[in-house]
């Protein structure tokens, strides 16, 4: 069965949810409606907690397209909302906070309801308002049977992973899958983790003077890596789906991708492989944090908030959506009960921080030229400085909150 982990860091573990009064009317929206299964999961669980706390639920939701993205915020700014799913920890969220209530807010008031708040969901005044229901990850998948057999520790440092790779290398296994042609992206990803400190790590240069040396550390580190034959023999001339499918059949050592990669492990390799974070090459870099993206969470609005009324039941509506149960079934996939769900959610407990990755940060344009040219950087036909800064001059990336 495959599985996704996004529910690892659930913020609500709740036995039961709060007895609201009665006869209260919450309004709720949500975009989960394009799949047809995710939206009948949803209006069970509405349906469920009317049935249990005699209220009632206005829901008010819709495809998750323009329409619904023009007039959720709208609607909220005119207080029609009491219990939200919206976006997360970027620029849609950040225009919403004033509306919206801080879970340390909501645990002050109500600390019998036990609700434990994660912090890779901050907003940009560092608070967190949501409760996540997606995000991703990316990170470094090993098969720990393959590391075992060659009597190798997993790569949990740079050390680690240099011993690695060169035992693998002498025993004729790619250390670690990657196509230079299709996506080399999720490399350098990793690579800006190893060797950027946080705030290298999230910055958006302006120009070529503001850009962190750092930056083009990391493409020199792929440079070297490149050389010294990580990728194996053909990573300039095979597909992903052919340096993916040798991680899959045991041929390669590691692969770094993200959460979606989790869908094609096969059955019999789910307690043969595991999920690390990538080893850190610098002091300066933080080895706790990942790569990734918050997508889509629950809020409580402030206008229930501040009604009496309303407060306890939205409270208690979202201690109810936000089940493990509940949000295992909205993202479509159970829970691991194997060594490779059990080292995800110990990555996930241990993360300090999601980067969003630079590629979401870049124009199209910019995105095409530093991602094509990062075989060039690996080969040493292109310098990693004369790349991030010509990306850098067409005012590619916008500033982050």
């Amino acid at each position: 069965m495959k599985k996704l982990f996004i529910l690892s860091l659930c913020l609500l573990l709740l036995a039961a949810p709060l007895s609201a009064q009665a006869g209260v009317t919450l309004r709720t929206t949500s975009n989960l409606f394009a799949i047809e299964e995710v939206a009948q999961v949803y209006m069970d669980a509405l349906l469920a907690w009317e049935q249990a706390t005699g209220n009632t639920v206005e829901d008010y939701s819709g495809l998750p397209d323009e329409i619904w993205n023009t007039i959720v915020p709208r609607d909220l700014q005119n207080e029609l909302y009491d219990v939200l799913y919206y976006y997360i920890a970027d620029d849609a969220s950040a225009a919403i906070l004033d509306k919206v209530v801080s879970l340390d807010e909501v645990k002050a008031a109500y600390p019998d309801a036990n609700i434990q708040i994660n912090p890779l969901a901050a907003e940009a005044d560092g608070k967190v308002y949501a409760i996540p229901v997606t995000y991703y990850w990316e990170a470094l998948y090993c098969n720990a049977d393959l590391f075992e057999t060659h009597g190798l520790e997993l790569p949990t440092s740079w050390e680690k992973l240099g011993a690695a790779v060169m035992k693998f290398r002498e025993s004729g296994i790619p250390p670690i899958a990657l196509s230079l042609t299709d996506y080399p992206h999720h490399m350098f990803e990793a690579l800006m983790l190893a060797t950027c400190s946080p705030a290298d790590q999230g910055a958006s240069p302006q120009g070529a003077a503001d850009m962190p040396a750092s930056w083009a550390d990391a493409l020199d580190l792929f440079r070297g890596l490149y050389g010294a034959r990580t990728f194996g023999q053909n990573s300039l001339h095979a597909s992903e789906l052919e340096t993916s499918q040798a991680f899959i059949d045991k041929e390669a050592a590691m692969q770094y991708d993200g959460s979606w990669f989790l869908s094609r492990i096969p059955e019999e390799s789910m307690n043969s492989t595991v999920v690390i974070p990538f080893p850190v090459y610098t002091t300066a870099a933080d080895p706790a944090a990942l790569v990734g993206n918050m997508s889509m969470g629950f809020y409580i609005t402030r206008a229930a908030w501040d009604d009496p009324q309303r407060r306890e039941a939205a409270v208690s509506l979202l201690q109810a959506l936000t089940t493990v149960e509940i949000l295992s079934k909205l993202v479509g996939e159970p829970h691991a009960d194997d060594i490779l769900g059990e080292s995800i959610q110990a990555m996930l407990a241990g993360a300090t921080k999601l980067y969003k990755p630079v590629g979401e940060r870049l124009t199209s344009d910019a995105h095409e030229i530093l991602f094509s040219s990062i075989p060039g950087v690996a080969t040493g036909d292109t310098q990693a400085v004369d790349l991030l800064q010509q990306v850098i001059e067409m005012g590619a990336f916008r500033v982050e909150n």
